[in-house]
């Protein structure tokens, strides 16, 4: 894993194309409303998490859904 981390460290411009089905599945389940409307937000409340955690875990799951973005731009710019 090491190794593909240094990869995209040395080229942060080498993104690959994401399948659109799988680009679908992966924003509808980083969805916060996702996860709000399955009990998961409930859930890791009732496990005690701060809504401080809670708040972090949500921008990190914002972020997945801009990544795929970033990824999905790449089959445009290629057409």
């Amino acid at each position: 894993m090491l190794s593909a981390i240094q990869h995209y460290i040395d080229n942060p411009d080498d993104i690959p194309d994401i399948p659109q089905a799988s680009a679908d599945y992966l924003a509808a389940r980083c969805n916060v409303s996702y996860i709000q409307r399955t009990g998961i937000l409930d859930q890791l409340r009732k496990e005690g998490f701060s809504e401080q955690a809670l708040y972090g875990f949500c921008e990190g799951l914002s972020a997945v859904v801009e990544i795929i973005e970033l990824m999905q731009e790449q089959r445009h710019l290629q057409e």
